[in-house]
């Protein structure tokens, strides 16, 4: 049994579904670990910001990047997003969370989004009510059009933002990184507007993703020719829920739109044919969620750009890990680190204990200290004194004695010794002659 490190004092066992990752392994996957499933105990043991949640790889050690975008021990919801390099689509894969470390200081990181994603936003306010965060390793941060326009709402996973039908919008800039050729836009949403409904767009007006766009039908419109429907089938994405949306297009050439692809909670929506091609995509210059061209309409949570396109297995894989976190993954119960196997023949400390007392040896201070912190403790003696439930007196020379020892290999008296530095020192005096006079 490994352990990422002895200053974490809990951890649990994540382990995903195998049968909700179809096909393929999924490489640098970013897994959304919530509330679900978690045991009680979580909630009163992690960090109330959770800046000593760690997640590492099925090894127990290796350390995996994380973003925790909320987190509530209050009411028992989190949002955390881990980078597993390999999600089987064979075998479960079990991914470790660790915490329990007051002196922890643990911060997000952007590599917890591959370097395709050039887009990411959680859909909460951040930092302030009229901006949302790009989570990217691009920085591509959106103004709203003003403060809570549009408001923060509650979303499938967490946050979202509701737009209501008044021209709303949030500006995400001119960086070349979010106006690809090749794209694949994902987003969590629900309306029930049939017409003109434009979720992203690429210019004030086209190009553009309507959801839907004309009589119930969405739409990828890449120019004023150059477009293809998709129509509300099989799955019927304007009932008012919420629902796991991607867009595809391989390309900006003027062919290209016959290629694109719309996908409803993993599923193929049925296109209008071939679509329309009879004249170019125009050119991408401003990357807007919603349009000052159109009003949008409804909730969205969980907007995504990739500069590639991703495969159905991805998108079905994130559909499912999205749409019921309860399923994708189990849980375990909240473990803590091994104790080391106890070693015959080991001396007692003292050799005389006075009548009355629990038998002071080194290993029962060893076991003692994994089961009552030193750092409750003020001098070294009184630490040690308050192991046992019966008193245990030292003498001057006994005090002397420790001190000494434990000055000399440079441990720090009253703040925190670790278990691994007493073990260490007791193992140095396991051999060494013990005076009868030590403790009276």
């Amino acid at each position: 049994m490994g352990w990422y490190n002895l200053s974490w004092l809990y951890r649990v066992k994540v382990t995903v579904d195998n049968t909700k990752v179809p096909n393929t392994d999924q490489l640098n996957y970013p897994a959304l670990i919530t509330e679900a499933n978690m045991p009680d105990e979580f909630w009163g043991l992690v960090k109330a910001d959770g800046s000593d949640i760690v997640a590492t790889s099925d090894d127990e050690e290796t350390k995996l990047k994380r973003e925790l975008v909320s987190i509530d021990t209050i009411g028992k919801k989190m949002e955390l997003h881990v980078k597993v390099p390999t999600l089987s689509e064979s075998v479960n894969t079990d991914v470790y969370i660790y915490f329990g470390n007051a002196a922890a200081s643990e911060t997000n990181d952007t590599e917890t989004w591959d370097i395709n994603y050039v887009f990411v936003s959680h859909m909460q306010d951040d930092p302030d009510t009229s901006h949302v965060r790009d989570s990217s390793q691009y920085g591509n941060h959106g103004t709203k059009k003003a403060a809570n326009q549009p408001i923060e709402t509650a979303g499938k996973i967490g946050k979202g933002q509701n737009f209501p039908v008044f021209e709303e919008y949030i500006d995400c800039g001119t960086d070349p990184s979010v106006l690809p050729d090749a794209f694949t836009a994902e987003f969590i949403g629900k309306t029930t507007d049939v017409d003109f409904n434009p979720v992203i767009s690429w210019q004030p007006a086209i190009p553009l993703l309507g959801f839907p766009w004309y009589t119930s039908k969405c739409i990828i419109h890449l120019g004023g020719s150059n477009y293809r429907y998709f129509f509300n089938a099989p799955v019927d994405v304007l009932d008012g829920n919420f629902h796991h949306i991607a867009f595809t297009a391989i390309g900006n050439a003027q062919l290209d739109i016959q290629s694109a692809r719309m996908l409803a909670d993993g599923q193929a929506q049925n296109p209008q044919g071939l679509g329309v091609s009879g004249g170019l995509p125009n050119v991408k210059t401003r990357f807007w969620i919603g349009s000052t061209y159109k009003d949008l309409e409804g909730v969205y949570d969980e907007i995504r750009l990739s500069k590639i396109v991703r495969t159905d297995d991805w998108l079905i894989t994130c559909y499912n890990n999205h749409d019921d976190p309860a399923s994708f993954y189990s849980v375990g119960a909240v473990e803590t680190p091994p104790v080391p196997p106890p070693t015959g023949g080991i001396p007692p400390l003292i050799l005389r204990p006075p009548p009355r007392q629990t038998p002071f040896t080194k290993r029962a201070i060893l076991l003692g200290q994994i089961r009552r912190p030193f750092s409750q403790y003020g001098s070294i003696t009184g630490r040690i004194r308050r192991l046992f439930t019966d008193n245990v007196v030292f003498s001057a020379t006994a005090v002397k004695h420790i001190d000494e020892e434990i000055a000399m290999r440079g441990f720090v008296v009253v703040d925190d010794i670790s278990k691994d530095a007493w073990e260490a020192f007791f193992r140095e005096l396991e051999n060494e002659p013990v005076e009868e006079e030590l403790i009276e």
